[in-house]
């Protein structure tokens, strides 16, 4: 027995992933709540946005005060200077996307 096409994407689904269908016209994929699994269909799990990061540098957090320069989103350099008691000092133009 083969197994069906979309096997893969139907157990993400089942444990919660949020699949989109690609529109008729091949360039627009849409969310969809139910997907029929339609062998002819084309389904995805939905990508997650870019997350951009940035180069920052800070002081600290080694036990030593030594500058360092790291990846990190504003999300994640707030939270981790906060928990490790780092002084930031600035962000460096630089960006990259994560995905």
């Amino acid at each position: 027995m083969t197994k069906h096409v979309h096997c893969d994407l139907i157990k993400a689904w089942a444990e919660g992933a949020q699949i989109q269908l690609k529109g008729a016209d091949g360039s627009i994929w849409y969310d969809v709540a139910n997907p029929t699994w339609n062998g002819n269909d084309s389904y995805r799990i939905k990508p997650s946005p870019p997350v951009t990061k940035y180069r920052w540098v800070y002081i600290g957090c080694t036990g030593k005060e030594d500058i360092t320069i790291g990846w990190f989103s504003k999300e994640e350099i707030n939270t981790w200077a906060k928990n490790c008691k780092a002084t930031v000092i600035g962000k460096i133009a630089e960006t990259k996307k994560i995905y």
